[in-house]
């Protein structure tokens, strides 16, 4: 994405995110991180290296959450259309999984932190019981993502998509600075 990195080149985004995470991470950091999917213009290599930065990523404590575009009133790209579930393509569904395998990997790292920094020793076995719970739950979704299958089929179109946002000026709000 133009101007993302500047004053570096878009090609160097990916060993800044790197470099950045390493030093956090060498530094007892746990870094978190938004991908978002669905950007106007982005292409099948786009996702392509975002899944290898995942890969690159995997050894730190981080935590990284895919999400996907919405354009929203008022902003630069309002224009743009939502990018939704029925948009995804293999590779969107394969950084949602690889991201998540991520995620279920460094949680229990992050539960022993927790329980050591706040010695609740009770808490965190609740902490990792339930994890372990949805850490094997999740394990057939995210193993269909990472083969860029979508882990479900959706019927009907979800009434948060494209809710209707009401305009502020109707509520007096215009004049508020």
């Amino acid at each position: 994405m133009r101007g993302k990195v500047l004053p570096a080149p878009p090609e160097e985004w990916p060993e800044i995110v790197k470099q950045a995470f390493g030093i956090l991470d060498d530094n007892n950091c746990i870094c978190a991180a938004t991908l978002i999917n669905g950007l106007p213009g982005e292409t099948t290599d786009d996702m392509i290296k975002n899944i290898e930065l995942v890969a690159d990523l995997k050894g730190t404590r981080s935590l990284l959450v895919p999400m996907n575009f919405v354009s929203m009133r008022g902003s630069a790209l309002d224009n743009e259309e939502t990018f939704t579930m029925k948009k995804m393509t293999p590779e969107h569904w394969q950084l949602f999984g690889e991201c998540i395998d991520h995620d279920l990997k460094v949680v229990p790292e992050l539960i022993s932190i927790y329980k050591t920094s706040n010695g609740g020793a009770i808490k965190s076995l609740l902490l990792r019981a339930g994890a372990k719970y949805i850490t094997n739950a999740l394990q057939k979704y995210v193993g269909q993502m990472k083969r860029g299958e979508s882990p479900t089929e959706r019927p009907e179109v979800s009434k948060w998509l494209n809710p209707v946002i009401p305009d502020l000026k109707n509520f007096g709000m215009a004049e508020v600075r």
